[in-house]
């Protein structure tokens, strides 16, 4: 199994940015309604699988493909080629899959496709919606202790914004969470903290594992974490990282990998264990595994 090593030290130093969705055209254009039943239209598991996108379509959607950093060749370990199932896609299949919580707290997993400064927003009508769109789907990332390390925990990336009717390819604005430990000043404070660690476990330095949007914000509110852009010191901004919208129905292929967060120990962090069990079963059977 491969492992988060690397991914915040990837981020914040660009030129060693290897971090790594797309939902097939096919689900974005019909939403695979009837995928499961129901009279409407179908897809394959091919469909499904999270090609790379075409020079073209990252164009029609706003974004030099030039500009990518990061982005997969089918000769990086963490792609191949393959087939394409349309023209909004190039023949490199992701692999590489990473987990995260959804707005509140459900699980998710994604595939990274490049980040990219402000000058990757093409120059025109659509590059304009682009940017402007990106600021609605925050992709939160929680560094390490230093910044050069691995991340404390897996990501939180909100979807409330009409993500997959809006989003095609994924974009997402990348925002640091800090916590600020030295605002811990009253008994409530110490008793939230506690209660959040009890709920969902700790991460790889101690801190309480943040699951959902609105834990994120009472944090906030308390002045107890800090949420900065991720363009502090010249560091990539955006990225473009689609959630896979059905990774029940096929979406993570036999040959694919988790990158999970890992303990001191090298290990899965145990706080996060269930996204690495439910992706072995999507991954082996196609559905998650009954208990």
């Amino acid at each position: 199994m491969k492992s988060y090593q690397g991914f915040v030290s990837s981020i914040l130093f660009i030129f060693a940015f290897v971090i790594f969705g797309n939902i097939n055209a096919f689900a974005q254009k019909t939403g695979l309604a009837g995928f499961n039943g129901g009279g409407g239209p179908t897809a394959t598991i091919d469909d499904l699988h999270p090609f790379d996108f075409s020079d073209k379509y990252y164009a029609l959607n706003g974004v030099r493909p030039g500009k990518l950093m990061g982005r997969h060749t089918g000769e990086d370990g963490l792609s191949v080629i393959d087939s394409a199932a349309d023209q909004d896609h190039n023949n490199v299949r992701i692999l590489a899959t990473r987990p995260a919580y959804g707005t509140e707290g459900e699980t998710l997993y994604w595939n990274f496709y490049g980040g990219f400064y402000k000058d990757g927003f093409t120059g025109d009508d659509a590059g304009n919606a682009a940017y402007n769109m990106v600021y609605d789907f925050p992709v939160y990332i929680f560094p390490g202790e230093s910044r050069n390390k691995t991340e404390r925990q897996s990501p939180v990336i909100d979807l409330t914004a009409g993500y997959f009717e809006k989003n095609a390819l994924g974009l997402g604005a990348l925002m640091l969470v800090e916590y600020n430990q030295s605002a811990v000043k009253t008994k409530m404070d110490v008793a939230f903290l506690e209660q959040l660690a009890k709920q969902n476990g700790l991460s790889t330095d101690g801190t309480p594992i943040i699951r959902t949007v609105k834990e994120l914000d009472q944090l906030q509110r308390r002045n107890l974490v800090r949420v900065t852009p991720n363009d502090v010191r010249g560091q990539v901004p955006y990225v473009v990282g689609k959630v896979l919208r059905y990774p029940e129905h096929g979406a993570i292929a036999p040959d694919a990998f988790l990158l999970y967060t890992m303990d001191a120990q090298e290990k899965p962090l145990e706080s996060e264990l269930f996204f690495l069990e439910k992706f072995n079963c999507l991954k082996n059977y196609g559905s998650v595994c009954d208990r």
